[in-house]
């Protein structure tokens, strides 16, 4: 949930080699969205609802080691990015920390990530912010069979001090036939809150026949 995540804006990217263990990583983006001739900076939407920034630097550090066949992956990164200004309005410039661990041991992996942006393009100086996201997932595998389970919390304070929050639980399990064909089954929990008020409250279930070649 961290922000400019999986976005398509143009970036330049840069990845090191790794060195015992350790690589380097940053990457930067003029705009995170069309920019057009509205507003001091020229940012094209209305923060609050999207959250697009100039000028975004994200730069991450990332540790990896293996040892008697535990696994071990841990990264932070910081990004930075400019909010600017919408007619008289002043927003609160990119301030994201995110970091992640994840182990693994004979064919189990389990996975921890955080993201904490703070009030990062909120009014300055308003009530809104605390915006964080939170992940914990896990998978096992052996031989044919497959599971996992996940739990994804998002987490925001509005202007007028109430909660909005999201929490996903997932759990899933599949079976590899043979000849490329897998079964799998997930089962979800999904629940919403907006102004300290449940909006979504549902539960699922979605089967899967898959193919590959």
């Amino acid at each position: 949930n961290e922000t400019n995540y999986a976005q398509n804006d143009m970036k330049i990217r840069f990845n090191s080699n790794s060195y015992s263990g350790f690589s380097f990583a940053a990457s930067y983006s003029p705009n995170s969205a069309g920019k057009n001739t509205d507003g001091d900076d020229g940012q094209a939407n209305n923060y609050v609802t999207s959250k697009n920034f100039n000028d975004i630097m994200h730069v991450a550090a990332k540790y990896t080691i293996e040892m008697d066949g535990i696994g071990l992956t841990a990264a932070y990164g910081q990004l930075s990015g400019n909010a600017g200004r919408i007619g008289s309005t002043d927003y609160a410039d990119l301030d994201e920390t995110v970091y992640s661990i994840a182990l693994s041991y004979n064919g189990f992996t389990v996975d921890y990530r955080k993201n904490e942006a703070g009030d990062s393009g909120e009014i300055k100086n308003g009530k809104a912010g605390g915006d964080e996201g939170a992940s914990m997932c896990a998978k096992y595998s052996m031989g044919n069979i497959g599971l996992g389970a996940c739990a994804i919390t998002t987490d925001f304070v509005d202007t007028s001090s109430l909660s909005n929050q999201a929490k996903t639980r997932t759990y899933s399990a599949d079976y590899k036939l043979g000849g490329g064909v897998t079964l799998g089954v997930v089962v979800f929990d999904v629940e919403q809150t907006a102004n300290s008020v449940t909006k979504t409250d549902v539960d699922g279930i979605v089967s899967k026949l898959s193919f590959g070649f």
